[in-house]
């Protein structure tokens, strides 16, 4: 599904949280990750143990190159997946990890 899909769905209900992940992801997915960043950033800042947010948010940080703020999503996230043994933020966090690293 497109990201524009969701816009107006938002625009409806702006506290929608899945409204509001659906949209975000999607712009990920359109590698639109400065529109999708404010979005995670919400989403973390609504529900701080949202661990599948946290980790699109690192995500996203990486692509822009920001660097410290995706590294500071992954020191917040992987915990919280750890604790709630969600593999899927657990994975992209590692993976956002294993791209930092490698990158030296």
């Amino acid at each position: 599904m497109s990201s524009d899909r969701w816009l107006p769905l938002l625009e409806e209900d702006p506290d929608n949280e899945l409204v509001r992940i659906s949209l975000a992801k999607d712009l990920v997915e359109e590698g639109r990750f400065a529109q999708a960043r404010p979005h995670f950033e919400r989403l973390v800042a609504d529900q701080p143990d949202f661990a599948l947010a946290w980790a699109y948010l690192a995500r996203c940080c990486l692509q822009m190159g920001d660097r410290e703020a995706a590294r500071a999503a992954c020191d917040r996230g992987l915990p919280l997946a750890l604790a709630q043994k969600h593999e899927v933020p657990e994975t992209e966090i590692r993976a956002v990890l294993d791209e930092m690293d490698s990158e030296f």
